[in-house]
């Protein structure tokens, strides 16, 4: 993994600002995101690598666009765990998932990767069901169902358990 961000990076030296340097970050906060697993330090170059996939000015691919905002959500989420600003970087990776989901980043005549949406999806219900928002993840559940039927079983089972969670909080 390590050899193949150094190859990524060998990229973005050579295109620095253009489409190809923007895929090549995203791949490059990929394997560091993966890499994390056993080295945490390696957290913060995720970080680093989706913020400058997204901030090459040029106007992306959905799914080049989409995948750096859910590995930014994802780093986000996993640099959050157990700090004291937890739930407020929960919300920020809530934030970057919604906005895939809901196609917030989408461009004029750009429309959703069907796979990144229903993955967005998930992890913002995920998400908003670790910051106990409920009644937002009901809607998320529904709107869910409706994009994507052939998930309508497992969808309607996490219902029923928000459901219960909502009731014991209540």
């Amino acid at each position: 993994l390590i050899q193949s961000t150094n190859a990524f990076y060998s990229v973005v030296q050579i295109a620095p600002t253009n489409k190809l340097a923007s895929k090549a970050w995203g791949k490059i906060g990929g394997g560091c995101l993966l890499i994390s697993k056993v080295h945490p330090n390696y957290l913060l170059h995720a970080k680093k690598a989706y913020e400058k996939s997204l901030s090459i000015p040029v106007e992306n691919d959905v799914s080049t666009s989409s995948q750096a905002r859910m590995g930014l959500a994802y780093t986000i989420e996993r640099l959050a765990a157990g700090k004291s600003a937890e739930k407020e970087l929960y919300g920020e990776s809530l934030d970057l998932f919604l906005a895939v989901f809901y196609g917030r980043h989408l461009g004029p005549g750009q429309r959703h990767d069907p796979y990144w949406r229903g993955q967005s999806g998930l992890a913002g219900l995920r998400m908003l069901e670790k910051l106990k928002r409920y009644d937002q993840a009901q809607k998320i559940c529904e709107e869910l169902e409706f994009i994507f039927p052939g998930m309508k079983t497992g969808l309607r089972a996490k219902r029923e358990r928000i459901k219960q969670l909502q009731e014991k909080r209540q």
